[in-house]
């Protein structure tokens, strides 16, 4: 995946990441897939994970209006000094909010994980399209930690702990 970010990179800004970014973008992957590897158990994780997943590539196409709406909101963030953009950030905020609650649901009550399972595999692909859609202003590395914490879905708590412990603080995710 990395090879995609930096491909995706060096297409938009006609240059390689610079290496704080790649490094960056390397340890959110190695985050991901530590957190896939070692917290997918659980009475419904892993289905929930892979529906996730399924329904995120059933929206795939939704991706072709990446450029599109990237360089409008771009344009725009650029125009008004990024200040137009506050209201989708603070949607951002609030999806969130939502995957992380209902992840951390998942993980400690158990019993409601037949009630969060539809709601928390229809939103996440959704957020991460949202996700997709907004503009990154160069920081492909706080892009990538959002696309993370929609794709890790149920475990997107765990993932965020993880980042926490290793790093020393909350991940930044960049207004």
């Amino acid at each position: 995946m990395r090879h995609l970010w930096v491909s995706y990179y060096e297409w938009i800004h006609g240059h390689h990441p610079q290496p704080v970014v790649e490094t960056k973008l390397r340890l959110t992957e190695a985050y991901y897939q530590e957190t896939i590897a070692e917290d997918m158990h659980g009475f419904l994780t892993k289905p929930a994970w892979l529906t996730n997943n399924g329904i995120s590539f059933l929206l795939m196409p939704l991706s072709l209006l990446n450029p599109l709406t990237t360089f409008i909101l771009g344009l725009i963030g650029t125009v008004t000094f990024t200040i137009a953009l506050i209201p989708f950030n603070a949607i951002w905020f609030i999806m969130l909010g939502w995957l992380w609650g209902t992840s951390w649901l998942w993980l400690k009550a158990l019993i409601l994980r037949p009630i969060l399972f539809l709601p928390g595999v229809l939103s996440a692909p959704l957020c991460g399209r949202y996700v997709g859609w907004m503009p990154a202003y160069g920081e492909l590395d706080y892009r990538l930690l959002k696309i993370n914490a929609c794709a890790s879905w149920p475990l997107t708590a765990v993932l965020w702990r993880r980042m926490q412990s290793r790093q020393g603080g909350w991940p930044q995710l960049g207004l």
